[in-house]
């Protein structure tokens, strides 16, 4: 995850700048040439942020984790959960776009978890993703009518129903308003203003609420009726 990190979105970030479509090929372009492409952090400063994406995951699966007794799955699973999660963020900072290899990976890892996992939840889990896109999809085309342009990125609305399967339809809500809230305090912030103006990516701030949500104490989740 690292290396997709550090060298990977460079060179994709790149090439959409240059004014390439952003389709599955261009990831995996990026990914193959990004091998040969020079990293710009000394290697200590790359294996120091190594090791502290590992000590974060280690502790992150240790907190929660979704198979008892199976620490190389909830490592495994762990790494593509954080780490997806984080190319996201950064790839929406970068250039407004959330790819959908990478929400498809988040989506299907978690369909497929759901499969194998003990409880069977898989009927939950293909109902929270399917009832979170239409949602969204439905909020869009209102606020097209309302208010003339979208309310949220077709991305957006992907990466919410992909998190929904992980997390659950009920916490979404939930997740969509400490998103806006974090979007609103830190574009205020950085504009100066109370009421903030222009675009900004919104992906950032989803994967920030889910990870927040994720790691929250389950007596908070309970307090709140979730």
């Amino acid at each position: 995850m690292s290396y997709l990190y550090l060298k990977v979105i460079p060179v994709y970030v790149h090439y959409i700048q240059q004014g390439q479509v952003a389709d599955e090929g261009l990831w995996w372009q990026a990914v193959s040439a990004a091998y040969n492409h020079e990293l710009l952090l000394s290697a200590p400063r790359f294996l120091g942020m190594t090791l502290c994406f590992a000590a974060v995951l280690i502790a992150g699966v240790h907190y929660q984790w979704w198979w008892p007794d199976q620490p190389l799955a909830n490592l495994i699973l762990g790494s593509i959960w954080f780490g997806t999660l984080a190319l996201l963020a950064r790839i929406d900072r970068l250039c407004f776009l959330l790819p959908d290899v990478l929400t498809q990976l988040l989506l299907w890892t978690g369909l497929l978890t759901a499969v194998w996992h003990p409880e069977g939840q898989l009927a939950a889990a293909v109902l929270a993703a399917v009832g979170v896109y239409v949602i969204g999809r439905i909020l869009n085309k209102i606020a097209e009518l309302v208010i003339k342009q979208p309310l949220l990125g077709l991305g957006d609305v992907k990466l919410l129903a992909a998190v929904a399967v992980w997390l659950g339809w009920q916490l979404i809500p939930l997740l969509f308003l400490l998103a806006c809230l974090l979007c609103i305090g830190v574009e205020g912030w950085r504009q100066r203003r109370w009421r903030v103006s222009g675009y900004c990516a919104f992906g950032p701030y989803i994967v920030w609420a889910t990870l927040g949500i994720w790691l929250a104490p389950a007596p908070w989740i309970e307090l709140l009726g979730v």
